[in-house]
């Protein structure tokens, strides 16, 4: 209890615009236990925004200190660029410095046993950002996704981890490749584009290519991926199969493509996408249905589920903020 209300002292000083140096490291290490009090954190400022225009120049002052470009909230993708003059500008003794870009939370981390320090961008539900790399690859990333990468030293070791969903477009550098490491398995290309897939809640991972060639590290085996194919990852199962490049990579447009997905999967991307909690009141009902479709991001949340129960008849209420509640109608056939 005593360590909650530090915290929220902490907070509310960040916001005000009066933490001190032992509030950034309270709140750095809230930030790093685990992604939901990532996102928590920019909700949180996002109502204080609301509520205050103290939060813009918090972020005027912390996007100048760190040397980032300015960036305001709006429906395109922000794009982040990486110097190794904002590493620099990082104090030595502090354990991280945080930035908010379009909500998109930034922080660095240094590890005691080598000192390397890493670059983490993580982007919340209901966002999505592009990312210049230090080497100038392109990086698309999509919903609660995170992106991890030593900045110092990455163009001598061209490698990032991936949790979550991202675009990648490779700058070509045919002596030194790009690693994409996934909690399942390593991407390795030179020169290309490809989408990697690797939420945690979902039961597979996915890497789709859509030009030039990329190598997949499974274990003991290297598996070449050709353009227009997508390698799949389901348990120990391994497949590669055609791939739909239009419905794996539309995302990063603003639109939501999915192919005969299964319901459960399809209310957690709308979760992602719209930043809502849905629950699934008797999720055995829904075990037999699979859906295909296509909506824009300009289409709220509701306008959307009242698509899909046009084929599956369900109701739903709201039951708090950004939290809906679905239910099944029983089958009168």
């Amino acid at each position: 209890m005593e360590e909650n209300n530090k915290l929220r002292s902490s907070l509310d000083a960040y916001l005000n615009g009066y933490a001190k140096d032992e509030d950034i490291e309270r709140l750095s290490g809230w930030l790093a236990k685990e992604p939901a009090n990532r996102n928590r954190f920019l909700q949180l400022c996002r109502r204080f925004e609301s509520k205050d225009n103290k939060i813009e120049k918090k972020l005027h002052e912390l996007h100048s200190k760190l040397g980032l470009p300015e960036h305001r909230y709006n429906h395109r993708l922000p794009e982040i660029g990486y110097r190794r003059a904002v590493v620099r500008t990082l104090s030595a003794a502090a354990l991280f410095a945080m930035g908010i870009l379009s909500g998109v939370l930034i922080y660095r981390l240094s590890h005691n046993v080598d000192r390397q320090q890493y670059t983490e961008v993580f982007t919340p539900r209901g966002e999505k950002t592009k990312v210049r790399l230090p080497d100038s690859t392109i990086v698309y990333l999509n919903s609660e996704s995170s992106l991890k990468f030593l900045a110092d030293n990455f163009h001598k070791e061209r490698q990032v981890d991936l949790t979550g969903e991202a675009y990648f477009e490779i700058a070509q550098d045919s002596r030194e490749p790009f690693d994409v490491n996934t909690h399942d398995y390593t991407v390795r290309a030179t020169g290309t584009a490809f989408n990697v897939m690797a939420y945690a809640d979902f039961k597979r991972t996915e890497t789709t290519l859509v030009s030039g060639k990329v190598n997949i590290l499974y274990r003991d085996k290297t598996i070449p991926l050709e353009p227009n194919t997508k390698f799949i990852l389901r348990g120990n199962t391994i497949s590669v199969e055609e791939a739909e490049v239009f419905s794996e990579t539309c995302w990063k447009d603003n639109k939501f493509n999915f192919n005969k997905i299964p319901f459960t999967e399809l209310i957690r991307r709308l979760e992602r996408w719209y930043n809502v909690d849905i629950a699934i009141n008797e999720p055995g009902a829904f075990a037999d249905q699979y859906y295909s479709g296509t909506f824009r991001h300009e289409e709220t949340i509701w306008q959307v589920l009242d698509v899909i129960r046009m084929t599956t008849p369900f109701d739903y209420e709201t039951i708090g903020f950004r939290e809906i509640s679905i239910t099944a109608k029983p089958n009168n056939n």
